[in-house]
């Protein structure tokens, strides 16, 4: 079984300096920085520009990256491409923006693909004529170091999420740099930090999952339950925020190589109907699932036991990991249920969602990974814990 990683990890270092270095090893000399909007205000974007800019390289920047990009904004950022002829692609932002970035070198290298049919399981041979790096500025899409990407398209008048993927669009470096997820608002913090623990704990179950997935789950799952409380009380604590921010990367690593399950394929369709952060969309399916597999499947329920012993080392509790799980959110502030959002469905209208949810998450590939089987049913019983 091949593990695949990014060929660097930079961790805890100045974006800027840690980029021209990894240009001039690469020898690239033609930079798309991709960005969103917010992103390209931030003071450690401008660093990272006026340093590109101060080599005399050829450059351009494109920072109209939407939120869960459009198939439409990846075409823009192909055109882009194509007319810069990039050499380096280097996407500077949350999962939106390198995921824009994944697609839009797909359709740079491979204009006539259609990107919909991106798959991990064939070769499309792409990395020939540019190479990706990540500088991820939230901590928890894990999509700096993951063959994962998601892109939106509208379907029926309906804004639905696609998730493809493809070894190749691994990154071939990721910089770390915690300037960056520090100046996050406190819910985009948690949200993404919990976006990395779903990775994780989803990761240690799956079909694929390996003792070095098994280790870097584990880890991520300590590290979130130990320092996210700390740097949610202290969003400016570098120490811890590099620690989370290199987390969500091994999370990214694991979950690549291991695969995901229910709760995503649930939070790719609940997400974009209730319009809710993915991070909290995951968040909310996953103490669910985590109950569901640990009854459906003895391997799951034998690793779930063996997570929940590692937590109950330093937590004081003796409680099963779905119940873990719940008292860390109510700790941090985070909802536990659907209805305890700010704006929560009537519990009427949720009824007719569940039908639709149920059956564009049975579509969704994430599903092969999980360790027990699910179908339609099962999928609207775990809907229904999660109202």
């Amino acid at each position: 079984m091949n593990i695949i990683t990014p060929r660097e990890i930079r961790y805890n270092v100045n974006a800027g300096e840690a980029l021209l270095e990894l240009i001039e090893s690469l020898g690239a000399s033609r930079i798309l920085i991709v960005s969103d909007p917010v992103i390209a205000r931030h003071h450690v974007f401008e660093e990272v520009v006026k340093l590109v800019d101060s080599r005399g390289l050829s450059y351009e920047v494109f920072k109209d990256v939407e939120p869960e990009p459009s198939l439409e904004t990846v075409e823009r950022v192909a055109e882009e491409a194509r007319v810069l002829e990039a050499d380096l692609f280097v996407a500077i932002g949350g999962g939106s923006s390198i995921d824009a970035a994944k697609a839009g070198l797909v359709l740079y290298e491979k204009p006539s693909m259609n990107i919909e049919e991106l798959s991990p399981l064939e070769t499309i041979g792409i990395g020939r004529r540019s190479k990706i790096v990540a500088i991820p500025s939230t901590s928890g899409t894990g999509s700096d170091a993951s063959f994962g990407v998601v892109i939106t398209k509208i379907v029926s008048g309906k804004k639905r999420k696609i998730a493809l993927g493809s070894y190749e669009l691994v990154p071939y470096a990721t910089i770390l740099d915690p300037r960056l997820p520090a100046t996050m608002p406190r819910d985009l913090t948690r949200n993404t930090a919990l976006d990395a623990l779903s990775h994780a704990v989803e990761a240690y179950v799956a079909v694929m999952a390996t003792p070095y997935t098994d280790s870097l789950s584990e880890k991520v799952v300590e590290t979130i339950f130990r320092l996210l409380p700390r740097v949610l009380e202290n969003p400016t604590d570098l120490e811890a925020r590099a620690r989370i921010h290199l987390a969500a990367t091994m999370a990214g690593i694991a979950f690549t190589n291991a695969g995901l399950g229910v709760a995503h394929a649930i939070a790719h369709a609940v997400g974009p109907r209730l319009k809710l952060h993915h991070g909290l969309a995951v968040s909310l399916a996953l103490p669910y699932v985590v109950e569901y597999n640990f009854v459906n499947s003895e391997e799951a329920k034998e690793k779930y036991t063996e997570l929940s012993r590692h937590l109950s080392l330093w937590t004081n509790t003796r409680n099963n990991l779905p119940q873990q799980i719940l008292r860390f959110y109510e700790k941090i502030g985070h909802p536990r249920r659907i209805r305890d959002l700010p704006s929560p469905p009537p519990q009427s209208e949720w009824k007719n969602l569940v039908e639709e949810i149920s059956q564009e998450a049975m579509e969704d590939s994430e599903l092969a990974f999980n360790p027990a089987p699910v179908g339609p049913e099962e999928i609207k019983s775990i809907l229904n814990k999660m109202y």
